[in-house]
């Protein structure tokens, strides 16, 4: 009962963010990633002020002020009422969701088995947690040399949390925490999804689900995929903002956009396409000046401060880790969505195809989210291309564009529905099971020991050698 203490500790911690959240939205999905996103990212900010103003990391003197917070947050959105896009028919919600809670199962058991076990995990954000535990601060700079320790510590700090409530380094926990905010991209690209196109969330969910390299990477201990979580929920409200006008959504499109950036740091490129969407739903007289500027004052205030820190004891704002010699700024790496069948599969073909429809057809929501994606990408093919991992953050963004032309054929197929219907729902079964089983490592070790201790898993992690 003890070892459970901890656990339980995090979920109430996270669980205090609802009531805020629940005032700010309706659908039950995009409350609880609300709730995921105000509570996990409440935590890591309390910590990296306490970590700024020199007070030493404890477990109440960091849920204290967490809790004091989030009640502020309470009474700032009393008398708050949210709204609905369209919900889809219940039905066809719960058999998405039958898809899903399987694999986001899978994920959250993989995460809470096993300790950090792949490369950028075991060499950079274990250690700076750990050592964020030793120290009860934030790490100090050293310079120009201060490189992975100007890396954005949104992640690195909530794994430093779990060993305080826990009293040792506990990685279940925390890579339990990482994969939780990974597994928080399918309901925040359902929510995507349905505000773009009404009826099509379950489906773009299950396809960033099914993608093989969302399963890659979903618990690995990395950032990418919390990142993209943030920004799939700034992309969501952003858009809503534009839909209802309100102050509300404005201060959480900043947040979450903040968020990312403060989880990692080439998220940064978001902020000014932001911006630029935020200047065009002025223009064209969708918001007023005053939200934009609110949205992007939200936004610095939970990014900025990290960066100052930054130029101000390393000389830079971003650390010269990535190998731009290296870009491969080639054909097939700009079409390697739907050439690499082994990272994307048809997921890919379809996200293509959602880019060039939203650019042929798409509405305003579809084309603030190209704003988003295109630049993006673009970065990455001159500057970051020889490693597509770094597309993750904006994969569920890029997923739910697919949402459009899959309802548009859907409706198209008119009585030919009935007849793909059960064929569509077995292919789906059978993208699920292999998303089931690819989400759960060492599965031949695990059978054979189900009941492994600690060391067992050190070994079988090669994280120490066998006896």
């Amino acid at each position: 009962m003890p070892a459970l203490i901890p656990w339980l500790a995090m979920f109430a911690l996270i669980a205090a963010a609802y009531p805020p959240a629940s005032r700010l939205v309706s659908a039950p999905g995009l409350r609880l990633a609300l709730t995921l996103a105000l509570g996990l990212g409440g935590l890591s900010q309390v910590m990296l002020w306490e970590g700024l103003l020199g007070i030493p990391f404890t477990p109440v003197g960091v849920a204290a002020p967490y809790l004091l917070m989030v009640a502020a947050a309470l009474m700032a959105v009393r008398g708050h009422q949210s709204s609905a896009v369209n919900p889809p028919s219940a039905p066809l919600s719960l058999r998405f969701t039958a898809f899903l809670l399987p694999i986001a199962a899978a994920v959250l058991f993989n995460g809470a088995w096993w300790l950090f076990h792949r490369d950028d995990a075991l060499g950079i954000y274990q250690p700076q947690a750990a050592q964020l535990y030793a120290l009860g601060g934030l790490i100090p700079l050293r310079g120009a040399d201060s490189l992975y320790l100007a890396y954005p510590m949104h992640n690195q700090l909530l794994y430093a949390y779990t060993y305080l409530i826990s009293g040792w380094e506990n990685e279940y926990l925390a890579n339990f925490i990482g994969a939780l905010l990974s597994v928080g991209c399918l309901p925040a690209v359902w929510a995507l999804g349905e505000r773009l196109r009404a009826g099509s969330g379950g489906a773009v969910a299950l396809l960033l689900a099914t993608t093989p390299t969302f399963a890659a990477w979903v618990s690995a201990g990395y950032v990418d995929l919390p990142s993209a979580f943030y920004i799939a929920l700034a992309a969501v409200f952003l858009l809503r903002l534009w839909d209802e006008r309100r102050v509300s959504d404005a201060v959480l499109a900043g947040v979450m956009l903040g968020l990312a950036a403060w989880t990692k740091n080439a998220a940064l490129v978001l902020i000014p396409l932001m911006g630029v969407g935020l200047a065009w739903a002025w223009l064209r007289g969708r918001i007023a000046l005053a939200h934009g500027l609110i949205a992007l004052a939200a936004c610095a205030l939970v990014a900025a401060p990290w960066y100052i820190r930054n130029l101000a004891g390393a000389g830079f704002i971003l650390p010269d880790t990535a190998w731009t010699d290296q870009a491969q700024r080639t054909v097939s790496r700009a079409l390697l969505f739907i050439l690499q069948l082994n990272d994307y599969g048809v997921t890919g073909w379809l996200m293509v195809a959602g880019a060039i429809w939203a650019l042929v057809r798409g509405k305003a929501g579809e084309r603030l989210i190209l704003l988003l994606t295109l630049p993006f990408f673009g970065v990455w093919w001159l500057f970051a291309s020889y490693d597509p991992r770094f597309l993750l953050l904006i994969l569920p963004l890029l997923c739910a564009l697919a949402g459009a032309p899959l309802i548009d054929l859907w409706n198209v197929l008119g009585q030919r529905r009935r007849t793909l219907r059960p064929i569509l729902w077995l292919i789906a079964l059978a993208l699920t099971a292999r998303a089931v089983w690819f989400s759960v490592e060492y599965k031949s070790e695990l059978a054979v020991n189900p009941f492994m201790d600690d060391a067992a898993k050190r070994i079988i992690l090669e994280r120490e050698s066998s006896p």
